[in-house]
Parts: structure tokens; C-alpha cells; sequence
């Protein structure tokens, strides 16, 4: 190092008035320099240029001769050097040799950080995790947007709905009621118009928790606490009533968003969350294959179910939102299905049937056990029968959930 501050301050000796060189070093370079074992090489090259017989700092004369007329640096201008290319007269030439220096700084620095930080994440994902730690008792805020698209058979997009959901989370000091949620508004956009909201979801306060679905008498509870009444007869804030398909999608969007605890948080028995350690762990989850039924009062008939698939969990990684370290699951429900008994009105029954398969991310926080951020896809394909019609009505159906935990709602 000493040899290298030393060629730092070579002096030129051109035309006989010493001239420093334009070598610009600074703190950072020196700090990476120094921490870099490929110094050595930079060393070795500086000294071989110090032996040819360059000043020490503060000398003002050419050591050597040898060294004069190997660098062309002779005080005689007529004297012709052998080895014109090496002289340093030219700034030309020692921007070239300054920036050929820097590079190789840059370069092996760059070489040892890399190397560096490969280790240190290989330490970080190989070592092991609590993916369900107790959640903190912070109130939390989630804005929940679901985007219904339907397609032709021949994939002509025919319209696009919008369901928002804005709910607000408080905590439960008593695990056997569950947490408190509240509505603090729904709106609905149909085929690109203004959005409409529903008056009676607002401010809409219900509880919820994962163990209301696990008692012996959950065959006939409502899916996740969630009253089925609420949603019966909905009206938009014009007055008017919402037809029965976009009823059902409002009801079903606080089940979507619920279902995404069921594959984060600890499964009541066998394999789920708390399984996954290590990154890369894959399971199938305990709800696979799974039949809750999806009645919704008197037009939804209580046959109705969905099926689930052989559905698998897998930890994928780590990542940042929200400013908090998160453990990203992907979640996958295989091949699921679905029979629909809806009554849109007296003697009339209409019956769906059809396949579904859901995927997505979770990524929930390592520290408070929040969920930070979730998404989902779905592609739906029914097929419907009505009463006095003669052909049976085909469906495809795409649908993309995005949900967002939020430090506030911009209602």
C-alpha cells in the first residue's frame, strides 16, 4: 500500500516544470481497495513502474537514467526515447491509465462484495423460520380489490367487473371470539362505469376467526362467521336491488379475502403454515380437497359447494413490503370444482356447474404475522342450465384479487 500512495504522487518531469499526477483517489475506493486481496497484482505493476526509476513524494529529480529513457521523461526534448508509448506527457494518455487503474479497483472490489453477499444470502434463506408467529395487537387496514372478467368461447372479452373492499382489522384479547372487522365500505364497477357503493356493507361489523369453521357444528355454521342474511336483498346506493350474480360476488369477496388466513395462519390439524421451516419447504395443505357449502339465504340454494383440489403450499422466499420482511408462500388448489343451486324466483331453478383452479402469493410479515400483501387468479369455466331455455349456457370466467395492507384507506 505504501508503494501505491507513493506512485500517487509521481511527479512528471515533461518540460521541466513537475507536474502531479491526475490520479483522483478518494475515501470509498480506498476503503474497497484495502478490503480486496487483488491489490496484490496492482502493487506488483506499480512497483515494476517504480523501478524503472520515478520519484519518491516530495523528489523533484529522476532517480535513474535508465528509468529516464525507458518513460521518455528526459529534460533534453530533441533526445528521441525508445519507448515513446510509455511517456506520460500527454493527458490523454493519463486519463487512460487513470481510468485503467480505477477499473481494476472497481472490478475486483465489486468481485469480493459479490462474492460477499452471495454468502450472506445463502445464510439467510438457508436458515430456518416461524411462519406463524402470534400477531401483533395493532388495528390493521386492507383495501381488497377483485376484477371479474368474462370471456366468449372464443375469448372475446365481453366486460369486466370491479369489487372494492375496504375493511379495517381490531385484534381480539379473547382468541375465542375472534377479531373484529369492520366494513368501511364496498363499491361495485360494472363494465367500466362509475362505481356504485352499498350503503348497508358500511361500517358493517363482524367477527371473525379460523376456529369457527373447525366445531362439530360447522356443517351448518356460516363460512367463516360470516352472516348470510347481510348479504340477502342487497341495494346499491341509487335503491336499486343488485342482481343476484353480483350479490353472490360481493359475499364471496369476504370469503376470498378470508380464505388467505386459512392457507397463512396454523391449520387447526394436520399439515399447514407452521410446517414450512426452510425455504423451499412444499406441502399439501390440510384443506385440500375441502367442501364448504356456499349457500346465501333463501336464493342460494344450501347445496351448493365448492370442491377444493389437492392443494399445496409452498415457502418460495423473502421479501420486502411494507418496509417489513415477509416470507412469500405460493399457494395452488389444483383442480376444483363447483355446483351452483341459485332461485332467482318461485318454481325456478337455475344449475351451474363447472371446474376451478386458484393460485397465488401470500406474503406475510416474520415479525407482527400480518399479512402484508396477497394475490390471486382464478379461471372459472361453468356450464348453466335454465329452465325453458334450450341450450346450455357456457362461461369463462378470469378473475385476479389483489389485496393490500394499508397504513390508511383513501376512502
Amino acid at each position: 500500500m505504501q508503494k501505491i500512495k507513493t506512485a500517487h504522487n509521481i511527479v512528471f518531469c515533461g518540460s521541466g516544470t513537475g507536474r502531479k499526477a491526475s490520479v483522483i483517489c478518494c475515501n470509498p475506493i480506498g476503503h474497497l481497495f484495502r478490503q480486496t486481496f487483488f491489490y496484490r497484482a496492482i502493487v506488483l505493476n506499480f512497483s515494476k513502474i517504480l523501478s524503472l526509476g520515478l520519484p519518491s513524494p516530495g523528489a523533484t529529480n529522476i532517480i535513474s537514467p535508465t528509468g529516464r529513457q525507458a518513460l521518455a521523461v528526459s529534460s533534453n526534448p530533441k533526445a528521441a526515447p525508445p519507448l515513446r508509448f510509455l511517456s506520460f506527457k500527454t493527458n490523454i494518455m493519463k486519463r487512460a491509465f487513470c481510468k485503467l487503474i480505477l477499473s481494476v479497483f472497481f472490478m475486483s472490489s465489486s468481485l469480493h462484495l459479490t462474492a460477499q453477499q452471495t454468502a450472506d444470502l445463502k445464510k439467510i434463506l438457508g436458515q430456518k423460520y416461524n411462519l406463524v408467529p402470534q400477531h401483533s395487537r395493532d388495528t390493521q387496514y386492507y383495501d381488497m380489490e377483485s376484477k371479474l372478467q368474462k370471456h366468449a368461447l372464443d375469448g372475446t372479452i365481453q366486460g369486466v367487473d370491479v369489487y372494492h373492499l375496504y375493511l379495517r382489522c381490531v385484534p381480539s384479547t379473547n382468541s375465542s371470539k375472534g377479531d373484529e372487522y369492520t366494513c368501511l365500505k364496498f363499491t361495485i364497477q360494472i363494465n367500466n362505469s362509475t362505481p356504485i357503493s352499498i350503503p348497508s356493507l358500511t361500517n358493517w361489523k363482524y367477527f371473525f376467526s379460523l376456529g369457527s369453521n373447525t366445531k362439530k357444528d360447522s356443517s351448518i355454521a356460516p363460512l367463516f362467521g360470516i352472516d348470510h342474511s347481510k348479504f340477502e336483498k342487497l341495494t346499491d346506493q341509487n335503491g336499486k336491488n343488485l342482481p343476484l350474480e353480483n350479490t353472490f360476488h360481493v359475499y364471496n369477496a369476504f370469503i376470498d379475502f378470508h380464505s388467505m388466513s386459512v392457507f397463512a395462519e396454523k391449520a387447526a390439524k394436520d399439515s399447514g403454515a407452521q410446517d414450512l421451516k426452510y425455504v423451499g419447504d412444499k406441502i399439501i395443505h390440510a384443506a385440500s380437497f375441502s367442501q364448504p357449502h356456499e349457500g346465501l339465504g333463501t336464493q342460494v340454494s344450501e347445496d351448493s359447494y365448492f370442491k377444493n383440489g389437492k392443494i399445496t403450499l409452498e415457502f418460495k422466499g423473502l421479501g420486502l413490503i411494507n418496509k417489513k420482511t415477509c416470507a412469500i408462500m405460493e399457494y395452488d388448489s389444483g383442480e376444483s370444482s363447483f355446483y351452483m343451486l341459485t332461485k332467482p324466483m318461485a318454481n325456478m331453478e337455475v344449475r351451474t356447474k363447472g371446474s376451478s383452479h386458484y393460485w397465488g402469493d401470500i406474503y406475510k410479515d416474520l415479525s407482527t404475522g400480518w399479512i402484508q400483501k396477497a394475490v390471486m387468479h382464478e379461471l372459472v369455466v361453468s356450464e348453466t342450465i335454465v329452465p325453458g331455455l334450450n341450450n346450455k349456457i357456457n362461461s369463462v370466467i378470469e378473475r385476479t384479487i389483489d389485496i393490500k395492507n394499508a397504513v390508511r384507506l383513501n376512502l
